[in-house]
């Protein structure tokens, strides 16, 4: 988007006064595949457990280019086809911890220049996250929560703009979340 001041003279484009450079994702995307999650409840006197095991698995990701043709496979350059996750849970009267795991398999990535070994991965990525969440005043609640716990950094993908494979991995590192809710 170019903003430009007034013009000197008819039919002369004015000066430009600003240029804006907004990054926005245009193209449509289709996706199939299948989720599966198994969840296991166990209530005891001293709250309630629960356990969780899911995972997703993309049987077609593709984005549509220009012109509207579909192009993209999993599993392809730095795509992940499949994600799976595990869930640990304890809960009683308001109070609530949760353990969270994510796992990213190891995806096709550019190597490093020079690189002659054939396929070039990028590792797998594991990344955990715990929230604890406790009642508050009246008809609110507060979460405190860590994700990355570790701090894990993702592996280099020497092609991708950002250093790493985007599509199956964040550089995000550790981060503290804290929030409070109240419902009326």
């Amino acid at each position: 988007s170019v903003t430009r001041g007034p013009s000197p003279a008819p039919g002369v484009p004015g000066e430009v006064v600003e240029i804006e450079d907004i990054f926005g994702n245009f193209n449509a995307r289709r996706t199939r595949g299948q989720d599966l999650e198994i969840r296991q409840t166990l209530p005891t006197t001293l709250g309630t457990w629960t356990a969780s095991a899911s995972g997703t698995w993309i049987a077609v990701s593709e984005s549509a280019d220009f012109r509207g043709r579909y192009v993209g496979v999993p599993g392809g350059l730095g795509a992940p086809d499949f994600r799976a996750y595990g869930q640990l849970g304890w809960s009683h009267r308001g109070w609530d911890l949760t353990w969270r795991t994510t796992y990213t398999p190891e995806v096709i990535a550019t190597p490093p220049v020079g690189w002659s070994g054939g396929r070039y991965y990028q590792a797998a990525d594991i990344r955990h996250t715990l929230v604890l969440g406790m009642p508050g005043p009246g008809a609110s609640r507060f979460t405190l929560g860590v994700e990355n716990i570790f701090n894990h950094e993702p592996a280099i993908d020497y092609g991708d703009r950002f250093g790493y494979s985007s599509f199956a991995t964040t550089n995000l590192g550790r981060l503290w979340r804290l929030g409070w809710e109240w419902t009326f």
